[in-house]
């Protein structure tokens, strides 16, 4: 049996789905999905390198060591690079406008969980 293009497109989707963040009424999850934080191998080059200067910027912080007095700025820096990742930066951008450091940082460790290689691809 071989192979066609829409059996490997089929297969990259599935190994690299993404992250899909689902929008909420009141407080009641909907089917409607707000935003998609894309594996690094779905992204163009200009998101590469878009990526890959936010990533520098939080390299940069972490390296501070005056950064624990400016907490607002590394949800911002994690904002930023998750941004790039969102296939709709303006609406993760809203999304997380109103949270807090801590809700910030679960979305950006639960991305790198599921999107992380599954293990002999």
């Amino acid at each position: 049996m071989g192979y066609t293009l829409s059996d490997f497109r089929a297969k990259a989707d599935e190994a690299h789905k993404g992250l899909k963040i689902n929008n909420e009424v009141d407080g009641v999850e909907t089917d409607e999905v707000l935003c998609t934080l894309r594996s690094t191998l779905r992204l163009s080059d200009a998101e590469m390198a878009k990526l890959t200067a936010a990533q520098d910027k939080l390299t940069e912080y972490q390296k501070d060591k005056n950064r624990e007095s400016r907490p607002s700025e590394i949800k911002k820096l994690l904002v930023d690079v998750m941004a790039v990742l969102s296939d709709k930066p303006t609406a993760f951008r809203q999304w997380t406008a109103g949270l807090d450091l801590a809700v910030v940082t679960q979305v950006f460790k639960v991305y790198q969980e599921e999107t992380q290689a599954p293990e002999g691809n």
